[in-house]
């Protein structure tokens, strides 16, 4: 008996362990869920873990800005005060949540990240402190021209920082040169084109699209093999 209870105690706290790391966690919450929590929780922190640049354009009010892909990152985060109760948010959810995940492992108590970050927060009708206006590099309606040829069309939702996207892009230059003549490869920065990605529905990176006369036939939801991408182009008549 003792040695099932020996068993059976380490297997339950790993599966306690897991649910605390997974998606579904109290942890991780809905831009409205992430605000209220916010709203009622005394002393909270709050982290923007974008860019200098993209903090700089416009963020929600009082949040610090701790750059996650900068080189003192972890310097910066190590000089926090662990008792404090931190919420951590980027444009889409990806950064803020490996963030939140690198607190949580060394030592920070409560750390609440928002599922799909400032585009989520502003789908729900919020606004940003200090707010630049600009316009999309693409507008909806050159966007839409750009997919309506008989060509198809392949376009990758992306952005400088995605560490995903950048190790995607030269395969999907060599698929868009191989095939040239029957596929066209259309490259969208979001944080250039913050409307047009809200207009989609671009909650996460990297996002593929292939349109064929200004429909969409097919899409998909981060890293995709040459292999497969090549396949569903072959689909598209």
């Amino acid at each position: 008996m003792k040695q099932l209870y020996k068993l059976i105690f380490p297997l339950a706290a790993l599966v306690l362990l897991v649910q605390c790391h997974s998606g579904g966690q109290p942890f991780s919450l809905k831009a409205d869920a992430f605000a209220a929590k916010l709203e009622q929780t005394p002393g909270a922190i709050l982290l923007d873990v974008r860019t200098p640049a993209e903090f700089g354009s416009g963020s929600i009010k009082d949040a610090q800005n701790i750059d996650f892909n900068a080189k003192e990152f972890k310097t910066r985060i190590a000089a926090l005060d662990k008792s404090k109760p931190y919420f951590v948010f980027c444009l889409s959810g990806g950064r803020s949540k490996d963030a939140a995940d690198y607190m949580r492992q060394n030592g920070f108590g409560a750390v609440y990240e928002m599922k799909g970050g400032l585009l989520a927060w502003k789908d729900s009708n919020r606004t940003l402190n200090g707010e630049t206006s600009s316009r999309d590099k693409l507008p909806m309606s050159d966007y839409k021209k750009l997919i309506s040829g008989d060509t198809s069309v392949l376009v990758d939702f992306y952005a400088p920082w995605c560490g995903p996207c950048r190790k995607m892009e030269p395969m999907l230059h060599d698929v868009a040169r191989e095939n040239k003549g029957n596929v066209s490869l259309v490259r969208v920065n979001i944080d250039e084109n913050k409307q047009l990605a809200m207009e989609l529905g671009i909650r996460e990176i990297p996002v593929l699209k292939i349109y064929k006369r200004g429909e969409e036939m097919w899409t998909h939801n981060g890293l995709v093999e040459k292999a497969a991408l090549l396949e569903a182009l072959s689909k598209v008549k």
